[in-house]
């Protein structure tokens, strides 16, 4: 399945410190995806700081670590995804989720962003996203 078109929607490293995050959690309830970023903070790395980035409309997510086994058939066209989150807006797998689930009114995304620190890579398929302050 093609995933192209790539662009970024959300730079991780215009808040992140250059070396990453610390740690991420990843949590599902229903149709949300949340995942917890931790990092020092850019003034004093004894105080840890959280965002948490939301997914909404989820049908589908993974988590691998990287490098790692590929167990999808996706061509991913190249992106630059040093930190941030790419959004595919070819994605033939988002199409098929969205003919799958008609019902949606708000169209099915296709998300990837990976954790360089901690070499894991998400991929989400939801309607939408957005970023707090926790």
């Amino acid at each position: 399945m093609i995933a192209g078109n790539p662009h970024s929607v959300l730079n991780l490293y215009e808040w992140l410190p250059s070396y990453g995050e610390t740690k991420v959690s990843f949590r599902a309830e229903g149709s949300e995806l949340t995942v917890d970023i931790f990092h020092d903070s850019k003034s004093d790395k004894s105080i840890a700081v959280k965002r948490t980035l939301s997914f909404t409309g989820v049908c589908c997510f993974f988590v691998t670590v990287i490098p790692g086994v590929a167990f999808t058939q996706f061509e991913y066209e190249r992106a630059d995804n040093s930190g941030a989150l790419i959004e595919f807006e070819n994605s033939e797998a988002a199409r098929k989720w969205q003919k799958q689930l008609p019902w949606r009114e708000t169209p099915i995304r296709h998300f990837q962003l990976f954790f360089a620190s901690l070499n894991q890579q998400v991929e989400v398929f939801a309607e939408n996203f957005h970023l707090t302050d926790s």
